[in-house]
């Protein structure tokens, strides 16, 4: 996530480069709460020649089925320097954020504890299986 302006308000229309849904560690726990790790959204939109961020506390970390995930709504276009020359934006805040939900209510299965929990332990290419 890089360093960028914030915004305390976003439209479904406007065009998203990004949601991150990432666990952070909470500085100071909010009322009636112990603190501890945070599920934060962040959703990057593009404003005319800007890009700027906007978060969404979650809530407890531990209270998510998947883990912390990335959708991409857009690309950073850059020359052969690696200088950033624009931004190209093919999703808006409205269809990302309705990618999200149906990702939050996915578990991730980690691929290391399908291994050691496998019979083999190790990946069988033919059968595509552990």
């Amino acid at each position: 996530m890089k360093l960028r302006e914030t915004t305390l308000v976003i439209w479904p229309d406007e065009p998203a480069l990004l949601l991150e849904e990432t666990n952070v560690q909470s500085g100071r726990p909010k009322i009636g709460d112990k603190g501890g790790w945070r599920r934060m959204q962040v959703i990057t939109v593009k404003r005319g020649e800007k890009l700027v961020n906007w978060m969404k506390d979650l809530g407890p970390a531990a209270s998510f089925k998947a883990g912390q995930f990335n959708l991409l709504g857009g690309v950073e276009l850059t020359d052969s320097y690696g200088n950033v020359t624009g931004v190209d934006v093919v999703d808006t805040v409205g269809s990302i954020r309705d990618q999200a939900e149906r990702e939050r209510e996915t578990p991730h299965e980690d691929w290391l504890d399908r291994l050691r929990n496998s019979e083999t332990g190790r990946w069988d290419q033919g059968k595509r299986t552990w």
